[in-house]
């Protein structure tokens, strides 16, 4: 399991990696947009930051990202995918997940399970 945190800073929603940044990465590639910044402000219910706790594998309470298609370099890379429930209700969300998903789990997981944490 994988802990993260995600602050806002001028309305952008960020992950905080420094170790991405540390090999040469660009904190603009760790800007959350396309839906994947809409579920942090559920997830942060009005604050500047959240802390979210992340797996490939099922675990108490969290929320489930389905892999939909995975993008083309070409075409932006990423992959999209949907959020069916949030909270217990259905809300079919679609998330775009950049490449630095690449670097957080080798690959682009058929299903990422998530919930926030104190």
């Amino acid at each position: 399991m994988k802990n993260f945190t995600f602050y806002k800073e001028d309305s952008r929603w960020y992950i905080d990696l420094p170790e991405f940044i540390a090999q040469g990465g660009d904190k603009a590639e760790l800007e959350m947009v396309l839906g994947a910044d809409t579920l942090l402000e559920l997830y942060a219910e009005g604050n500047t930051s959240v802390h979210i706790q992340m797996d490939i594998y099922p675990f108490d309470f969290a929320e489930v990202l389905i892999l939909q298609s995975q993008k083309a370099y070409e075409l932006g890379g990423g992959a999209d995918y949907i959020l069916p429930f949030f909270g217990g209700i259905a809300v079919d969300m679609p998330v775009w997940l950049c490449d630095v998903t690449l670097f957080v789990f080798d690959t682009f997981p058929a299903e990422i399970y998530l919930r926030k944490i104190d």
